[in-house]
């Protein structure tokens, strides 16, 4: 039966208020970085992040660290057991190792799965597993967050473990952290996870934040409580120059009834802080009259670094599928964007018009706050493409988003593939997974990156090799090669922001072997990427300060 349900009419006034309005700025602007480079795009092969034919691998999800580290986390649905999984990668992608199987108890199933990792040194490094588990024997619905060893796999602490009984459940959940920019008041950073949860009488979305790294979760806040059916949820850290606090944004769905496919969407965010309470959700499917009530599956980022917008604010962005005709037969991608997120409701509308094709769906979101611009991919059904757009944090034209490629997925075998971007901040380039469908139908969590050389031949063309050492380095690094002739070379060591910290040598050499010494003891401990050029050939690699 449909839950009875009013509607509060929401006026979302689409013009420009001066920030003097909403008071002061929390600290003055800095300046942006450069705008990404046209760097080479490699996209090997296809990559099976753990082959396993009899499983039905669903759920695909990633997270990177600060060191260019993957962790892949996927469910095991059905097949020869039900599990969950995480999958780590050292070498971008090439090799996939299990850091975490767990088997899950009889009659029990995941539902929903999120991760993320945190943490600046190796030895630091955690990641955070959100899972929704479900058992329909027993009548019982789970929602666990635990944190794990980034090295190990073993579990540290168990943040949450709360079960419900059916049909009261949990349903989607998503989890983010801000340890590259940490909220004031955060320590060492914040973790915080989003969830939808249904009882019968009312649906709410929740947040639960962390304060202290992920040792426990100190503040839950509710989100909103609708009449409506709350879905699928979103999770975003956002601050800037300006508004320097930080704060959570969220985005969800709200159906008219649990058998729609379709409904409204809203977002809210926590004000003024982090572990603040959120502010009342404003509903952003309706600045258009084709996308109202057709909609579904947001997706939220915000700029988090301490840059500003042209607004001296921060920016949002939340993409969603939007039913053109109402029904969920043929979609096509629709955004909206706020410029003065931290204070102001100043919402437009944009459709992502990078084909003509009303198939195109199931679009994800992030931001790179090396070169501040959003990150999105999308799947185009009618072509089987996974596609790779950008879009710069001031949205200078929203409606025409930068198609960096237009399909980066090799095999094509596709049916709900539901593609994730995110960003390695060692190369500033980006890496996805998705579900790829076996012949038998079971899915497969699948891998590729912008820097992924998988399946590709090493070039003939470089005339030169070159040896990095030590690695790690804590006082000298030293760049050894030999040049065939005399070349101009230059060598740079960029930050994981995207930020050239130190030009080691920009001249020209002789021919002979070349012993470059560069003094790195200046230079934060971290991982840092190395840029060579001699000549019109380039090689770049990893190299990390201790």
């Amino acid at each position: 039966m449909r839950k009875t349900f009013t509607r509060c009419l929401m006026v979302i006034v689409l013009i420009t208020i001066s920030s003097l309005i909403f008071g002061q700025a929390e600290i003055p602007a800095t300046s942006s970085l450069p705008l990404k480079s046209a760097n080479s795009l490699l996209y090997g092969s296809d990559v099976i992040i753990n082959d396993q034919p009899a499983e039905n691998q669903r759920q695909a999800c990633l997270t990177v660290a600060f060191n260019g580290w993957l962790y892949a986390g996927y469910m095991v649905t059905d097949g020869t057991s039900h599990k969950w999984m995480i999958m780590i990668s050292t070498d971008d992608g090439v090799t996939w190792l299990v850091l975490r199987e767990q088997a899950l108890n009889t009659d029990w199933y995941g539902v929903a799965m999120d991760i993320v990792v945190a943490g600046n040194s190796v030895p630091d490094l955690k990641l955070f597993v959100s899972r929704i588990l479900r058992n329909d024997v027993a009548g019982y619905c789970e929602l666990i967050v635990s944190g794990l060893d980034g090295n190990s796999g073993g579990t540290i602490n168990t943040l949450r473990d709360n079960i419900i009984n059916l049909p009261e459940a949990f349903l989607d959940v998503a989890i983010a952290s801000d340890y590259r920019f940490p909220a004031v008041g955060a320590s060492p950073y914040s973790i915080a996870v989003l969830y939808s949860k249904t009882i019968s009488a009312r649906d709410s979305i929740i947040l639960l934040t962390s304060s202290n790294g992920g040792v426990g979760f100190d503040v839950e806040k509710v989100v909103t409580t609708t009449d409506w059916y709350a879905r699928n949820v979103s999770l975003a850290y956002g601050r800037c120059g300006s508004f320097f606090n930080g704060r959570y944004f969220a985005a969800w769905e709200q159906r008219g009834s649990s058998a729609n496919d379709l409904g409204q969407i809203y977002t809210a965010h926590s004000d003024p802080g982090f572990n603040s309470d959120f502010l009342a959700p404003v509903r952003v499917d309706n600045l258009l009259s084709h996308s109202a009530d057709f909609c579904r599956n947001p997706s939220i980022s915000c700029q988090f670094n301490d840059v500003n917008n042209d607004m001296s604010n921060l920016t949002e962005v939340i993409l969603f599928d939007r039913a053109y005709d109402g029904v969920p037969t043929s979609f096509d991608i629709v955004g909206t964007y706020n410029k003065e997120a931290a204070n102001s409701d100043t919402w437009a509308i944009f459709g992502m018009y990078a084909s003509l094709s009303l198939n195109d769906y199931e679009s994800d979101l992030n931001y790179d706050p090396g070169y501040d611009n959003f990150l999105a991919t999308y799947f185009n059904s009618t072509d089987q493409k996974l596609r790779y757009l950008v879009q710069g944090m001031n949205m200078p034209d929203p409606y025409n988003w930068v198609v960096i490629i237009d399909q980066y997925n090799t095999e094509t075998n596709l049916v709900d593939p539901y593609p994730k971007v995110e960003i390695n901040p060692v190369y500033t380039q980006v890496a996805h997974v998705w579900n790829g469908e076996r012949p038998s139908g079971n899915g497969k969590a699948m891998f590729d990156a912008e820097y992924s050389v998988v399946g590709i031949q090493p070039s003939s063309a470089v005339s030169f090799s070159l040896t990095v050492f030590p690695n790690p380095a804590s006082t000298t690094i030293q760049f050894s090669f030999e040049l065939p002739k005399q070349e101009n070379v230059k060598i740079s060591l960029v930050s994981m922001f995207g930020k050239t910290v130190k030009t080691i040598v920009d001249k020209t050499l002789t021919a002979g072997r070349q012993q470059i010494s560069a003094d790195v003891s200046d230079l934060p401990a971290g991982c840092y990427s190395y840029q060579v050029n001699i000549g019109d050939e380039k090689i770049s690699g990893r190299s990390v300060v201790l």
